[in-house]
């Protein structure tokens, strides 16, 4: 079985990551498919991509003091080392200010100089398709 990243271009720019296990390429095209609708999302093209898991980050692995880009377009500083759907931030937008931001908003992470994507779980897609 092979892993295979689903980018979903959103109408805004922002491209959504999600991870599936398939045996064939086009299976995974179709399992993506079916969760879209599952979450009511009616989006153009779906690109696959054959992904090693080793280099996917995922927002269970930024680590404390690390800078993520929203998917507002703003900067933030992870503020925690914790696992699950929120994380501790400081945000720097209109003012700084520090709270739980939902990790479907992590788009970006910088490591080393360069942005690198943030891939999804399903679990974050079906919460953010509920909260928007």
């Amino acid at each position: 079985m092979t892993v295979y990243e689903v980018a979903i271009e959103e109408p805004d720019g922002n491209v959504i990551r999600i991870l599936l296990k398939a045996t064939e390429a086009w299976k995974a095209k179709v399992k993506a498919r079916k969760m879209l609708y599952t979450l009511g999302v009616t989006y153009g093209d779906i690109r696959l991509q054959e992904q090693n898991i080793t280099n996917t980050i995922l927002t269970n692995d930024i680590k404390k003091g690390e800078r993520c880009r929203l998917r507002n377009g703003w900067e933030a500083v992870m503020e925690d080392d914790k696992k699950g759907w929120a994380r501790v931030m400081t945000v720097e937008g209109d003012f700084t200010e520090a709270g739980s931001v939902y990790a479907h908003d992590i788009m970006f992470v910088k490591r080393e100089e360069q942005w690198l994507p943030i891939t999804h779980t399903m679990k974050q897609l079906e919460l953010y398709a509920q909260v928007g």
